[in-house]
């Protein structure tokens, strides 16, 4: 067989099956009963959507099926793409936007910013968290809002002087992390933090990052009063794409030196 014909081959039969344990999956969680069914409503979620406009719709329904969500906005940061083409759903708690330029991943706590709401949770567009799980990841952020929470996270290492190591990754554990990754729960003054560790690490009023997407989750992860925590909350679905080279962003050259580096920059700033 020909390594073209090899490779197209392989692109659908991974397709395939990645669909349907997709739709699998949907049709189990969506039958789940949800344990705090009478929460309050004060949670905004925000999910932004780049190279995988296919994932939106989907995480925007697991969202509106949780109590404790008080509204979901979607925030489609790819100018050349009409995000409404790929989200039907109709919710009085759903807004979506597409922006009128290409925006970096940070933009969505310039969104969280602009609201009134005492927490918000942000969903990465290749990590799928049944709504049991997500209700969970908000039950421990209401005990607890002076740290970030998440299901996945690293722990830097000063041995190898690296946030990337053999035990750098953190996912199925109730623990602390230096970093949170892909999926973030946190009140207001997390996002007031942003903003300002944002201040402290600009020269001359500009972040020398500002329009990149490999940083902003470092930055959260600094802005409580304690470590972040990640939770174990079991089984997570991943998008085959959150590896795949060209679409996720942490396969783009110079994206673990640059985290190193800003890593640095941010302990200096900030210790717990």
């Amino acid at each position: 067989m020909f390594p073209f014909v090899k490779h197209v081959y392989r692109f659908f039969f991974r397709r395939f099956f990645w669909n349907l344990k997709l739709k699998r999956w949907t049709r189990r969680i969506m039958r789940e009963d949800l344990p705090d069914k009478d929460a309050k409503p004060d949670t905004v979620a925000i999910i932004e959507s780049f190279k995988r406009p296919q994932n939106i719709e989907l995480l925007a329904r697991l969202y509106l099926k949780i109590p404790f969500i008080s509204k979901v906005i979607i925030s489609n940061n790819n100018r050349l793409i009409r995000i409404r083409d790929w989200v039907s759903h109709s919710d009085p708690r759903l807004f979506v936007y597409d922006q009128p330029m290409d925006r970096a991943c940070h933009f969505r706590f310039e969104l969280a910013r602009r609201e009134k709401s005492p927490y918000f949770i942000f969903n990465d567009d290749d990590i799928f968290l049944s709504p049991g799980q997500i209700s969970r990841l908000l039950s421990a952020l209401h005990l607890d809002p002076s740290r970030l929470h998440g299901v996945q996270g690293q722990i830097y290492s000063e041995t190898h002087d690296s946030l990337i190591h053999r035990d750098s990754y953190v996912f199925g554990v109730e623990k602390e992390a230096d970093i949170i990754n892909r999926i973030y729960a946190c009140d207001f003054e997390h996002i007031r933090g942003f903003f300002c560790l944002i201040d402290m690490l600009s020269t001359n009023h500009k972040f020398i990052y500002w329009y990149k997407s490999f940083w902003d989750d470092m930055v959260l992860s600094f802005t409580g009063k304690s470590k972040p925590m990640t939770h174990d909350v079991g089984y997570v679905l991943n998008c085959p794409t959150s590896s795949q080279a060209g679409i996720a962003e942490w396969r783009r050259e110079g994206f673990f030196e640059n985290r190193n580096r800003l890593f640095h920059r941010l302990r200096t700033l900030k210790s717990f």
